[in-house]
């Protein structure tokens, strides 16, 4: 893969800054040794599983990937699939989250950690700084960030405006999605108050026109507590702990039905932006309820078969339905419309023309009819087309055996006919395997 303008660009943009050396220069890796303690620093490359990045981004084998990691973020399952073996670069910035999270501050506790809002200014300016050093290097540039990050890119790309035909965004879980929790909780007495206590700035849903003609993907789960908020206004207490859970098993698990490896959910719906030129595919993945349950039972050392995990998310989609994602209840700044799913680029397509040679050639039953050679004329023998076999004469009804009777009255026709009975709504039936249910709230 050529690198030589994206490390000339890094290296240049180093020098710049008093970070590196002329002889920094030379050095092979995209990014020069002396920048790794400022802005950001070179990632490993590493063997991934799936190709996740190709799942969104065509032709992007070679790509070179910024990754704004989220919060505490640096090197988890959530992003080990989109690097692969791909060279990268990793903004660096402190990822807390206080008074909760000290991330990569280096603080004892997170009391003496840096805020959100904080955390996030630094990510923005770094990765503003990248975008603006890559702009030109002519390569194919992916930046993609989850949660925190997701945040932070999102804000550095409407900064950074225009990045090129060859650069790609792909924002994962972002909480400014037109389904977010910023959002929602702008409609929440007092929210706004009590974030700017948590060092947190309620900016609402994202605007996709402030992105421009830059390529924005932007990757959602539903029941993603921080880009998808369940609430039901009569039942704030189970809305609350469904989104606690949904935090917690779908937004910072790892598991095998979460952003880790999303190549094991279901992709039901694509949207696109009527204003600049974002595209957002939404992801479905089993009832936070149930995920919680199945991580439970992990803990335990119990295995939970597929079955099972399908009935407890039938089970919790009746106690507390999961809203799903749609067009309409979008935060009322965004416009979108539904477009047919993006195809995934990395699953074959099979040609329908093509014929499997393990299946057995497949032979006409039918006999060849001769054609019928009738007396010769003066211009020589005449061909007739072959006629369809005789078809004998119509049975005569006295020639009709009677058939005996069978001891089975035949079913009445008319007003005295039994009904048939209804087919029973089994769809509205809660399966169960001996669970409680929880009490509405």
């Amino acid at each position: 893969m050529k690198r030589n303008k994206v490390a000339s660009a890094i290296a240049a943009f180093g020098i710049s800054l008093g970070l590196v050396v002329p002889g920094a220069l030379v050095s092979a890796s995209p990014m020069p040794a002396g920048f790794e303690d400022t802005i950001a620093f070179p990632g490993d490359t590493l063997h991934a599983d799936h190709n996740q990045l190709g799942m969104w981004v065509p032709n992007s084998d070679d790509a070179f990937v910024v990754v704004v990691p989220g919060t505490t973020d640096n090197r988890s399952p959530r992003i080990n699939d989109l690097i692969g073996d791909r060279e990268s670069l990793i903004i660096r910035y402190s990822e807390s989250f206080w008074p909760a999270i000290s991330g990569k501050s280096g603080a004892w506790l997170p009391l003496w950690a840096p805020t959100y809002d904080e955390s996030k200014s630094v990510a923005v300016a770094h990765t503003v700084e990248v975008m603006k050093t890559l702009k030109d290097s002519g390569e194919v540039i992916v930046y993609t960030g989850y949660s925190q990050g997701a945040d932070a890119l999102g804000n550095a790309v409407e900064e950074a405006g225009s990045l090129g035909p060859n650069t790609t965004v792909l924002i994962i879980s972002d909480p400014r999605s037109p389904w977010r929790i910023k959002g929602a909780l702008k409609n929440v007495p007092f929210s706004g108050l009590l974030l700017g206590l948590l060092g947190v700035q309620n900016d609402g849903a994202r605007d996709p026109g402030k992105t421009g003609d830059t390529t924005v993907i932007h990757v959602i789960v539903q029941g993603d507590t921080i880009a998808h908020v369940q609430w039901t206004w009569c039942r704030p207490v189970t809305s609350l702990v469904v989104n606690l859970l949904g935090y917690s098993v779908i937004h910072t698990g790892t598991g095998p039905y979460t952003y880790a490896h999303i190549e094991n959910l279901k992709h039901i719906k694509t949207f696109k932006s009527y204003e600049g030129n974002s595209t957002y595919e939404i992801y479905d993945t089993f009832h936070p309820i149930a995920l919680f349950r199945e991580m439970v039972y992990g803990w335990l050392g119990i295995p939970v078969s597929l079955a099972r995990l399908e009935r407890w998310d039938a089970l919790a989609e009746w106690f507390f339905p999961t809203q799903e994602i749609t067009a309409v209840n979008t935060d009322a700044t965004v416009k979108l419309h539904e477009v047919p799913l993006t195809p995934d680029p990395t699953v074959p397509v099979a040609d329908p023309t093509a014929v499997d040679p393990a299946l057995p050639e497949v032979v006409n039953p039918q006999p060849a009819v001769a054609p019928i050679v009738l007396p010769s004329s003066e211009d020589g023998p005449v061909l007739a087309e072959p006629s369809a076999p005789a078809v004998p004469d119509a049975i005569a009804p006295s020639e009709v055996p009677e058939l005996p009777t069978v001891g089975v009255p035949a079913p009445a026709i008319g007003d005295d006919a039994a009904e048939t009975p209804a087919i029973a709504d089994v769809g509205a039936s809660v399966p169960s395997d001996g669970d409680a249910l929880l009490p509405a709230t």
